[in-house]
């Protein structure tokens, strides 16, 4: 009985380990689990993988797709986000000042100084008739 073809016909990346599907003239399946460390242009091939067709070993046709999704993911990788000036904040401080503002300074890295306030007198207030009333009924 002669040897069966298996030919790699799909290849999912599991995290640690990816799966390729092989099949043979049969159209029977198996599927065999590999490092995913060790894939990439030299996959870990099941040994019984007849592997005849041109550059085969060089690049496993399963992969190709997945090769592909792993160089778009390390270009993404190596993106730069654009600045945020508000990323990071120098001499950062926060209080209410005379007028129940809450007011908010800092420096960003661009240089500029800013402040913001925010009116907070109704919410204070609020917040003390809050605490009044809990101390009424304890």
């Amino acid at each position: 009985m002669p040897e069966h073809i298996w030919k790699p016909v799909e290849a999912v990346d599991e995290g640690l380990t990816v799966q390729i599907t092989y099949r043979n003239e049969q159209g029977e399946e198996f599927i065999y689990t590999t490092d995913g460390w060790g894939c990439g242009r030299r996959a870990v091939c099941w040994p019984r993988c007849s592997g005849d067709w041109p550059g085969c070993k060089a690049t496993c046709p399963a992969l190709t797709e997945l090769e592909e999704k792993w160089a778009a993911e390390e270009r993404e990788y190596q993106k730069i986000p654009p600045l945020d000036p508000f990323n990071f904040m120098l001499n950062h401080f926060c209080s209410i000042d005379d007028n129940n503002c809450y007011v908010e300074e800092f420096d960003t890295l661009d240089g500029a100084h800013w402040e913001i306030a925010v009116n907070v007198e109704k919410q204070l207030l609020e917040l003390l008739d809050e605490e009044t009333q809990g101390e009424e009924y304890e």
